[in-house]
């Protein structure tokens, strides 16, 4: 994780995080963010939901099941981590000549409750959570939320 030492502390009035899947530690991730914020600064997180992680509607063979059935893909009570092949970039990098090679990524898997107690044993304030619903043409994920934001006071 990077700790961002060579940032002043008290530098920023606001940070913006997303995808902590890619932080390898969550509590050290939020201890910098507050660090490096003015008093009163604001961290907003924004992230795939992780309840919406365990879920998918298409069978771990890719097939789409149905309209209305889930396929569980990890029990949610487990953080863990999870290694991939290939990271090939972003929409951004696509649309500027993307990657011309793949990239092995790790993604580390955070319930709601280690990003919260993070956050506040960070010593952040909770100002507001907001589940973003799934708005997509799969009835079965209109049941979950698929975006978490988290909006924090130092």
């Amino acid at each position: 994780m990077q700790t961002l030492k060579t940032v002043n502390d008290n530098a920023f009035d606001i940070v913006y995080a997303s995808y902590p899947v890619w932080l390898s530690d969550i509590n050290t991730a939020c201890l910098t963010w507050y660090r490096i914020l003015n008093e009163g600064g604001k961290l907003l997180l924004n992230a795939e939901h992780p309840f919406a992680c365990c879920f998918d509607s298409y069978s771990r063979e890719g097939s789409q099941i149905s309209d209305t059935q889930l396929t569980i893909l990890k029990n949610y009570n487990i953080p863990s981590s999870e290694q991939f092949d290939s990271f090939d970039g972003t929409p951004l990098a696509d649309k500027f000549g993307g990657w011309s090679v793949n990239l092995p990524t790790v993604e580390h898997f955070w319930r709601i409750s280690d990003i919260i107690n993070a956050m506040c044993n960070a010593g952040f304030t909770i100002s507001k959570v907001y589940e973003k619903p799934y708005e997509g043409d799969e009835t079965a994920l209109k049941n979950i939320p698929i975006y978490l934001t988290v909006l924090a006071i130092k």
